[in-house]
């Protein structure tokens, strides 16, 4: 926005002080998986985190050593019957999105590696369940550079500044000193980022706007 649409005219200091230092403000994003298993799991937990070994997939440039999965047997329309819905997220930081960033300007090579992924994912998971080899399929898998794509997030961060020790928290009310009837929503006013902080600051847009306009504001 600061760079396209207002042209670097309008600098924020809160966010400027942000994006030029990443390193106590720094980006995080995710690697998403998601497997369609032919069965059922009221026998295991709905989150699951367990060892893998030999996965090479990195985590702040190091090879993970623990998978999360999540299951939505509960969900009777997320899957047809006796079938459930697992899906596994990677947090990912700011080495591997410069990776991915530079990774999906080879189409092809962006896929192979979207697929290969998947497939070690679904290798560690029957691994770990013996039982369900053969009986998983690999559906989806989000990148940081999905994120980027189909919702615009910068570098694909899937939330917000990622908090550091050093870094201090992030409240921004939305508007820019020297631009008039703009008022910002969205993921990065505030910690922690993400989808429920993004609707909380439209709302609080919503709120300002009616103060301004003299109106009151009516609550759904």
């Amino acid at each position: 926005m600061y760079d396209k649409l207002l042209e670097g005219k309008y600098p924020d200091r809160q966010f400027q002080k942000r994006y030029n230092n990443p390193t106590d403000y720094s980006l995080a994003s995710n690697i998403y998986i998601g497997i369609g298993y032919e069965g059922i799991m009221d026998n295991i937990p709905r989150t699951l985190k367990f060892p893998v070994e030999s996965l090479d997939i990195k985590q702040n440039q190091k090879p993970i050593e623990h998978l999360q999965m999540t299951h939505y047997g509960y969900e009777s329309d997320f899957a047809l019957e006796g079938h459930t819905v697992i899906t596994f997220a990677i947090n990912q930081f700011e080495p591997e999105l410069d990776w991915w960033e530079e990774l999906v300007k080879n189409k092809e090579a962006y896929k192979k590696e979207k697929s290969r992924i998947g497939k070690s994912v679904i290798q560690a998971l029957e691994t770990r369940f013996p039982y369900m080899q053969g009986k998983l399929k690999l559906l989806d898998v989000a990148s940081p550079q999905t994120y980027a794509r189909y919702c615009n997030a910068y570098r694909g961060a899937f939330m917000g500044f990622w908090p550091t020790l050093q870094g201090k928290e992030m409240r921004h009310n939305g508007n820019i000193k020297g631009l008039n009837n703009i008022f910002l929503s969205g993921q990065w006013l505030k910690l922690p980022g993400g989808l429920p902080t993004a609707l909380i600051t439209g709302k609080d847009t919503i709120m300002r706007l009616c103060k301004k306009e003299g109106k009151d504001f009516i609550s759904i």
